[in-house]
């Protein structure tokens, strides 16, 4: 919990908790028990109430964020038992938090220049500044074990700002930019691998969305025909979809380039009277993408899922899960956690002039007539000397037959198997990485019938 000195009289300000516990929604006709939550995280300076949170682990349970004390702001990481805890360093902004939630990522100024801050030890480490140019470069995101850093930064051959990648053996590493027009590029998302950047700059065509990689270097994405200003804001940690937005007009609406279908334009809360929406993260296969949609000139937070298409988190919460959020109105989704049911962002509290970030955790935004998407993160399975990883299910009341979908590290493999007359599945992963010492694998199941534990051969 915050402590006294972060606290506001106001219940909706301080470490709110919102739990709607067993609730029966109701989808297809058929009813599930399902529990909802919303923390409001509160704010370093309570005389500076304005936090946003901008990233959020895997499993949801460390969030990323930033909290104003006056103009500067200061990086926090929040979890239920810590509560906020500020970085200590004034002017910090935050970019991402990595996949395992050990290490957040962003820029720390004066001199601007990209930081990564270790959560188990407290190390805050400056990263450096690209060659020449003035010294402001700046991270907005990282990988899955924080081994990789993506941002951007002024050197001594860009126009403007130049894309680089770090990681702990190379340091910075400027990457150029596309071709034709000028040296100018910007790289705001990673894959959870680290081999996959995407951003904006500009090619031959003007401005452009690009994905990067060391085998193709830039590669321009395709725009709608006649759109102008593409970006690419983030990236599905399994690197398969990107998401972002480019401008038919003067608006802007959001877009998703994935491997399978290629470039699509995303809906809006208002097709008739949009005047600006972005999507800015996306879960680990691209099943949960998050951002913003405006509603009679108001910003709200939403999501995008194949088959409800946009969803307005305010009107989720309230309509379908009974909560009352007061005069707070949630503006905008920042990031998704990798099952696409933890999302955080930024919400306003009407009439109070102060802007609070918020995590809310959802168990079924989706296909909630197949399954109920409970998952289990219990099972931690240390790989067997052939190199493979063995799990087996133990479920109650699972009808043979049933699918069980046995996932490795959030993202890295996936696997299904159906329940076996006995009432067990099993999984066998191969290793990941054949030269990397042994270590503990983290076991999620995913299951569409009945309660499931996990349990490491």
């Amino acid at each position: 919990m915050l402590d006294s000195r972060r606290r506001r009289s106001h219940a909706a300000i301080c470490l709110l908790i919102v739990l709607a516990q067993n609730m029966a929604i109701e989808w297809g006709g058929i009813a599930y028990a399902q529990s909802v939550e919303i923390h409001a995280l509160g704010f370093i300076d309570p005389n500076n109430p304005i936090s946003r949170a901008q990233g959020v682990s895997a499993d949801g349970l460390v969030v990323g964020g930033e909290s104003s004390r006056g103009f500067p702001a200061e990086a926090f990481y929040w979890t239920k038992d810590s509560g906020l805890v500020g970085c200590n360093r004034v002017d910090t902004t935050l970019g991402g938090v990595s996949g395992d939630g050990k290490f957040l990522v962003g820029t720390s100024t004066p001199p601007e220049e990209p930081y990564r801050w270790n959560l188990s030890t407290g190390a805050f480490e400056l990263l450096g500044d690209l060659p020449g140019g003035e010294h402001v470069t700046s991270a907005f995101a990282t990988n899955w074990d924080g081994s990789v850093v993506a941002g951007w930064g002024s050197s001594d051959r860009s126009e403007n700002y130049e894309a680089f990648r770090w990681d702990p053996r190379h340091g910075l590493v400027p990457l150029g930019g596309m071709e034709g027009g000028q040296l100018y590029s910007i790289a705001l998302g990673v894959s959870a691998d680290g081999n996959i950047l995407v951003g904006h700059g500009y090619s031959y065509n003007g401005r452009a969305a690009f994905s990067w990689t060391k085998v193709d270097g830039f590669v321009e994405l395709e725009k709608p025909e006649g759109w102008e200003t593409p970006r690419a804001l983030g990236i599905s940690p399994d690197g398969h979809v990107i998401v972002g937005r480019a401008n038919p007009g003067s608006s802007a609406k959001p877009l998703r380039w994935s491997d399978e279908e290629g470039l699509a334009v995303l809906p809006v809360l208002d097709d008739q009277r949009y005047r600006f929406s972005e999507a800015y993260a996306s879960s680990a296969l691209g099943q949960v993408i998050v951002g913003v949609s405006d509603l009679g000139s108001k910003d709200q937070a939403v999501a995008w899922t194949p088959g409800r298409g946009v969803v307005n988190l305010n009107s989720l919460l309230t309509d379908e899960f009974g909560l009352d959020l007061g005069n707070w109105r949630l503006g905008i989704a920042w990031a998704v956690s990798y099952d696409g049911k933890t999302i955080v962002g930024e919400g306003i509290h009407e009439g109070e002039f102060s802007t609070e970030a918020f995590v809310a955790r959802i168990p079924c935004i989706d296909d909630c007539d197949q399954c109920s998407f409970t998952e289990h993160m219990e099972a931690a399975c240390l790989p067997q000397t052939d190199g493979t990883t063995a799990v087996r299910a133990r479920l109650s009341g699972a009808k043979p037959g049933a699918t069980l979908t046995f996932v490795l590290d959030y993202w890295k493999r996936m696997k299904q198997r159906t329940v076996r007359p006995d009432g067990t599945a099993k999984a066998k992963f191969k290793r990941l990485d054949p030269v990397a010492p042994l270590g503990t694998y983290h076991i999620t199941l995913k299951e569409c019938d009945a309660p499931a534990d996990a349990a490491c051969n």
